[in-house]
């Protein structure tokens, strides 16, 4: 099962993250928990002092995190937006916070993706990079400097209908033999109609 998330992203996560035995986030900038992270989940994000410094990440809330048992890594540069909850992965552009921009994310359950986003996190989440007490102690003391949107707050996010199954991720290949008759007047006509 593959489907495109919009305006529900979070929505759509926190509700599999009800019943999944496991949360695993690679989330670039995160200042919101919109999903309910909890004991034995793993969050790698972009913890960096300029991160924190610039309010992209929120220490405060890292420690809040940290303190209810989540496992909490930092990788400086990090852009990915990838989940692994359950059964399920997601993989799309939105960042755990209240940015008020139009996202897209795709969820699946096929087992080729799950692995990818799985490998990709555990990637990641290497001893070095792990947080501990003292390193998001030291990042909650960085002061906080937003300098907000470039010309002021984004306006409200584009609506998106939902797009269920109208909509089809499909893979292009080459044919390994010329199209049959039928096959080529299903071509010219596509192409014609295009």
């Amino acid at each position: 099962m593959n489907r495109i998330l919009t305006t529900e992203i979070w929505h759509e996560a926190k509700k599999l993250a009800r019943t999944a035995s496991s949360r695993k986030l690679a989330v670039a900038y995160v200042t919101a928990d919109h999903i309910g992270l909890r004991m034995g989940d793993v969050l790698v994000t972009d913890a960096s002092p300029r991160s924190i410094r610039s309010g992209q990440t929120d220490a405060k809330l890292l420690a809040k995190l940290h303190k209810a048992g989540v496992v909490i890594y930092s990788r400086e540069g990090l852009h990915s937006k990838v989940m692994l909850i359950g059964k399920y992965a997601v993989v799309g552009s939105a960042n755990m916070s209240e940015s008020g921009l139009t996202e897209a994310a795709v969820l699946s359950d096929e087992p080729t993706i799950r692995s990818g986003v799985a490998s990709f996190i555990a990637q990641l989440c290497t001893k070095k990079s792990r947080l501990d007490d003292q390193a998001i102690a030291a990042l909650c003391k960085i002061e906080v400097v937003r300098n907000g949107w470039p010309k002021g707050k984004p306006k409200k996010p584009i609506r998106v209908r939902r797009l269920g199954n109208a909509t089809w991720i499909v893979g292009v290949y080459d044919l390994k033999r010329d199209p049959t008759d039928d096959e080529q007047k299903h071509i010219d006509r596509a192409t014609t109609e295009i």
